[in-house]
């Protein structure tokens, strides 16, 4: 998904998977199944303490990815630093405060 831009990917895409982390995932192999079947983006909940840590593990993985239900621009700033960035690739993925925390997406994969 490098070098694609993440709103186009989004709105080309038929299936946004969610994924609440909680442990013991094969997280390269839910990659691969993704990619194999067409899906290439991912959003990943920062809903447990395991969320950061699949960012971390996913971000060469190819995926387009999202940080979800991020509740504040702490969270957001530790979703970056798990993606191995310290900004947005475009500003238009700041997206700020929604009704019901912070949006922060997508993040390239």
């Amino acid at each position: 998904m490098e070098g694609m831009d993440p709103l186009a990917v989004l709105a080309e895409s038929r299936l946004l998977p969610l994924l609440t982390v909680r442990g013991g995932e094969d997280l390269l192999g839910l990659a691969r199944v993704l990619e194999e079947e067409g899906v290439g983006v991912l959003e990943i909940t920062l809903r447990t303490e395991k969320g950061l840590e699949a960012l971390k593990a996913l971000r060469k993985s190819g995926l387009l990815l999202g940080a979800g239900t991020v509740r504040s621009p702490k969270e957001a700033e530790a979703a970056l630093e798990a993606h191995g960035t310290t900004e947005p690739p475009e500003p238009q993925t700041r997206f700020g405060r929604g009704p019901t925390g912070w949006i922060f997406a997508p993040l390239h994969g």
